[in-house]
C-alpha cells in the first residue's frame, strides 16, 4: 500500500509539473509571437521606404526615357521593382495579420476582437550570464516532471513485487472480532 501511495503521489507531481509545461509554451509561444510582430513592423517600415524610393526611381527613369536618355527597358525595370516591392510589402502585411490572429487565439480571445498595438514597442531580450549552475535545470518543469515520472515507476515496480508475493494472513478475521 505504501509504494501504490507513492505511485499516485508521484504521478501526481508529474501531472502538475505537466501543466507547468503547457503553461510555459503558451507563454513562450506568445512572446515569440510578441518578438515577430515587432520584426513584421521593422520590415514594414524598410519595404515602405524602399517603396517610396522605388517610385521615385521609376519616376525619373520615365523623364530619362522621355528625354532620351534612357531605353524603354529601364523604365519596364524600374517598374518591376516598385511591383515587387508592391507585393512583398503585402505579403508581409498578410503575414503580420496571421501572426496576430495567433496571438488573439493564445490569449483565447476571437481574431477580429483582437488588435494589437501597429507599432510593438521594442523590447530588449535579457542576456543570460555565464557560469550558471547545471542545478538550475532540476528547477526546469519538463526535468521535474521526469524525475517524478521515474519516481512513480519505481514505486509500480514495488506494487508489481509486493504483488508477487502471496498474502498470509496467520490469523482468523473472525476470532479477532469475537
Amino acid at each position: 500500500m505504501r509504494r501504490q501511495y507513492e505511485y499516485f503521489k508521484e504521478t501526481e507531481r508529474a501531472s502538475a509539473d505537466d501543466l507547468e509545461v503547457v503553461r510555459q509554451t503558451a507563454l513562450a509561444d506568445f512572446v515569440q509571437g510578441y518578438f515577430a510582430l515587432q520584426l513584421y513592423d521593422h520590415q514594414t517600415a524598410i519595404l515602405y521606404e524602399a517603396r517610396r524610393l522605388y517610385d521615385y526611381q521609376l519616376s525619373l527613369t520615365r523623364k530619362k526615357y522621355q528625354a532620351g536618355l534612357a531605353p524603354q527597358t529601364d523604365v519596364l525595370q524600374a517598374q518591376n521593382q516598385l511591383d515587387a516591392t508592391r507585393t512583398q510589402l503585402l505579403e508581409l502585411e498578410r503575414s503580420r495579420d496571421k501572426q496576430e490572429n495567433a496571438l488573439a487565439i493564445l490569449l483565447g480571445r476571437p481574431p477580429a476582437e483582437f488588435s494589437s498595438i501597429k507599432q510593438v514597442p521594442e523590447v530588449a531580450v535579457p542576456l543570460v550570464p555565464a557560469g550558471l549552475p547545471a542545478a538550475l535545470l532540476s528547477q526546469r518543469p519538463d526535468v521535474a516532471e521526469a524525475e517524478h515520472k521515474l519516481k512513480a515507476a519505481n514505486a509500480q515496480i514495488g506494487v508489481a513485487e509486493a504483488a508477487f508475493f502471496p498474502q498470509l494472513t496467520l490469523t482468523d478475521r473472525r476470532a479477532l472480532r469475537a
